[in-house]
């Protein structure tokens, strides 16, 4: 497991490139759960942004925190409605 805070960001780059297996792998072997929730929204939203929501929800599905699961959710939703 990654014990470093901040580790969301490279999770998060490998999403942006469409790699989103690899920024799962990544994000779900984050230790704090919130660092994790935070890349598992930031993952969701940039999957919601390529089209492909039922796997956003899948990911949303994952965050423990509830703020973050209820921003995944917004922009899951949002982007749904576009």
């Amino acid at each position: 497991m990654l014990d470093d805070k901040g580790l969301h960001s490279p999770a998060v780059k490998l999403a942006d490139k469409g790699c989103f297996e690899q920024a799962m792998e990544v994000a779900e072997r984050i230790k704090y759960a919130r660092e994790r929730s935070i890349a598992l929204k930031e993952i969701a939203a940039v999957m919601a942004e390529a089209g492909k929501f039922e796997r956003a929800i899948e990911v949303a599905r994952k965050i423990v925190d509830a703020s973050e699961h209820s921003w995944a959710l917004k922009e899951i939703a949002e982007e749904i409605a576009k």
